[in-house]
């Protein structure tokens, strides 16, 4: 019989990647980019032509697509 664990229990990891839309830094370099084609427009960073850190906007991206896909739907 097999016993099961919650995720949290299992110590399971989840990793959402996208390589479609991505960019690439060296150490030590700048990470801010400038608007590219994205399909997501609400974090406020894709709003305008200003420059962001794309890494901080994946994460608001993920969360928009959690609340979206999941948190609204249950």
């Amino acid at each position: 019989m097999v016993k099961l664990l919650p995720a949290i229990n299992a110590g399971v990891k989840c990793f959402l990647i996208d390589f479609g839309l991505s960019s690439c830094f060296t150490p030590g370099q700048q990470r801010l980019v400038y608007d590219i084609l994205w399909r997501e427009r609400g974090p406020p960073e894709l709003q305008g032509d200003i420059p962001y850190d794309p890494f901080k906007t994946d994460v608001a991206i993920m969360g928009y697509l959690l609340d979206d896909k999941f948190c609204k739907v249950f």
